[in-house]
């Protein structure tokens, strides 16, 4: 997928994304180390420490008067990107997966992240008329198959494995007392 981004696409961006999946995978163990506990439980306090490192560090990145300037400026563009991202993004998304990841295997749940990067690519086409170039719809396809065959794989191993020993039962004849 990061070799189909176009030149609009800083490479800083591109690793700022591998930064997001080093560190989404970093939360996912923590997840699953939490079993039992409310997915809701873990998104609330999981989000407690988030926003003053992170303006911290927009006042070192932007400066005190970018900040000052973009909170005086809040528009509704921005209450409604904030409402989503809080609301449905967050609490009900991460909700959602932190209580799967408390009573599936990770292996069943996490497969599904790589679909993030496809789901994002196809909707900017949709909606924002962005043109996905054919390196990035391989990088999808490849990554559909990878979920497809780290879901599916298991139980088709299991499958097969079960029609062998079925079809050995069966070849085997017992012999007459």
């Amino acid at each position: 997928m990061a070799l189909g981004r176009s030149g609009a696409t800083p490479l800083v961006g591109v690793l700022l994304c591998l930064a997001g999946a080093l560190s989404w995978g970093a939360g996912n163990v923590a997840s699953r180390r939490c079993a039992g506990a409310s997915g809701l439980g873990l998104t609330v306090w999981g989000s407690l420490f988030v926003p003053l490192p992170m303006l911290v560090l927009s006042l070192l990145v932007d400066g005190p008067g970018a900040v000052g300037d973009a909170l005086t400026h809040f528009g509704g563009a921005a209450i409604a990107s904030t409402a989503y991202t809080v609301i449905l993004a967050s609490l009900v998304g991460y909700t959602i997966w932190n209580g799967l990841m408390g009573i599936y295997p990770a292996s069943n749940v996490a497969p599904f992240t790589l679909l993030v990067p496809v789901v994002g690519f196809l909707a900017g086409w949709v909606f924002l008329g962005e043109r996905p170039n054919a390196a990035a719809f391989v990088g999808g396809a490849l990554l559909l198959v990878g979920v497809v065959v780290i879901v599916l794989g298991p139980r088709a191993l299991t499958r097969l494995g079960a029609r062998r020993q079925s079809s050995k039962r069966s070849s085997v004849t017992p012999s007459a007392p």
